[in-house]
């Protein structure tokens, strides 16, 4: 055998060995894949879509108990829980008179000169649902409303109309056929009190 066959031989017998001894300590020959990162962790499936029907009932009274109800707005909403929102935009325009004095001439008897503007008046609801734990709902909810003011007997009958306004926005928790009046304010120009209830069903 020569020199350099030898030299082969002993090459391939320490490659075995090295194989060998590699099986006998049990060491895996490929290092283990690394686990995976807070990133690639699947996001949650979604929710599933609950129909509800939310119904908003916007009540008016009068009195030093505001035991006397003067009127009663009732407005209902399907809302899609876990989806996006519901919008209601219920109203009419007034027009508001206004006067401008003018002179044609100089030295002459100012003369009126009436003119119109154009204001909305009415109620818009926004209100979006999520699901939560224990069978409740998480209702987003804004309202806002407004309307010619009823004129007090004391109030004087040239002066201009006047208007008023409600809002509200509110983040509820309610169940499933709960009523809640969330809400409770006074006019305090009128003493006139408004009260919000509200309502959710699921749709069977």
């Amino acid at each position: 055998m020569t020199r350099t066959q030898t030299r082969k031989s002993a090459m391939a017998l320490a490659a075995v060995l090295a194989v060998a001894l590699t099986g006998a300590t049990g060491q895996a020959q490929d290092p283990p894949p690394p686990p995976p990162s807070p990133q690639t962790k699947p996001a949650p499936p979604p929710k599933p879509l609950v129909p509800v029907q939310v119904t908003v009932v916007i009540s008016r009274y009068q009195g030093e108990r505001a035991d006397k109800r003067t009127g009663s707005l009732p407005f209902t909403l399907r809302v899609n829980a876990n989806d996006r929102g519901t919008s209601v935009r219920m109203g009419s325009e007034v027009p508001v008179p206004t006067t401008t004095l003018t002179t044609p001439k100089e030295g002459a008897t100012p003369v009126p000169i009436p003119s119109y503007s154009i204001r909305s008046v009415g109620t818009n609801i926004d209100c979006s649902a999520e699901t939560i734990e224990g069978g409740r709902y998480i209702l987003n909810l804004t309202i806002s409303d407004s309307q010619v003011q009823t004129p007090q007997k004391e109030t004087p009958a040239n002066l201009p109309m006047g208007f008023q306004s409600f809002s509200s926005s509110h983040r509820l928790i309610i169940r499933d056929g709960e009523t809640i009046q969330y809400t409770t304010a006074t006019d305090k120009s009128t003493g006139e009190t408004v009260k919000v209830d509200v309502t959710l069903n699921v749709v069977k």
